[in-house]
């Protein structure tokens, strides 16, 4: 698995290296993999270069897709090896929900790469964008938790609401612990984190909730509704 996240992200640090932008260190860099910490340090650093004339828009749009594919891909993958799913077995439904998370991600590139550019003509600063990475690169953990809900479905393991370290909204408090099937999480509408999200009055900004597979027994019939 891991040589095939360094297939991508060893390129994208080569060509940026060409441009004079470098990636950690080879020890540094194996481990920042690891988490989604890498992408959001990656992300900040392409913006940087872009904003700084060191890239053209092209390239910039280029890595930034290239990061998009392989950060979703690895995320998705991971949720399914949570959920004690062989992704050897991975069926063509899968494959399609992990391609429509990357596009719906790729769409909104464009218009990145055009607001770091006016915000270059204007002098205005690239600090003012690591918000907006940081909800991009926080889409992260929610495609592992699509995975997870993926995963779960073909090996049937039950799924808890586990909330995360941050400030909690009633909904995600109301969830904690609840313990279902992986039909009855989908069926519900309730998914951690995935913004906009209109079941958690969070909306799931900053949620760090997640789906986590477990031997608890249900909380709820196998035959009941999951509701507040």
């Amino acid at each position: 698995m891991k040589h095939k996240i360094l297939s991508i992200i060893v390129p994208i640090a080569d060509h940026l290296a060409k441009r004079g932008v470098f990636a950690p260190l080879d020890a540094e860099l194996t481990l920042a993999i690891k988490t989604e910490a890498f992408y959001n340090k990656t992300l900040r650093r392409l913006v940087r270069s872009y904003y700084n004339g060191y890239i053209e828009e092209f390239d910039f749009i280029g890595i930034f897709a290239a990061l998009i594919e392989g950060q979703t891909r690895r995320a998705y993958i991971e949720g399914l090896r949570i959920a004690g799913f062989d992704i050897s077995e991975m069926t063509s439904a899968m494959w399609a929900e992990m391609d429509a998370i990357r596009r719906s991600e790729e769409n909104y590139v464009l218009d990145f790469a055009q607001a770091v550019l006016d915000a270059k003509e204007a002098e205005t600063g690239f600090e003012q964008f690591n918000g907006r990475i940081d909800v991009w690169t926080n889409r992260y953990p929610d495609v592992v938790n699509r995975g997870v809900l993926a995963g779960s479905k073909r090996t049937g393991v039950l799924l808890e609401w586990v909330i995360g370290e941050t400030e909690h909204c009633d909904t995600c408090l109301s969830l904690d612990g609840t313990v279902a099937q992986p039909y009855q999480w989908d069926i519900s509408g309730f998914r951690p984190q995935s913004p906009p999200n209109e079941y958690l009055e969070c909306g799931g900004w900053n949620c760090q909730c997640s789906l986590v597979p477990t031997d608890k027994p249900a909380t709820i019939p196998a035959d009941g509704i999951l509701s507040l």
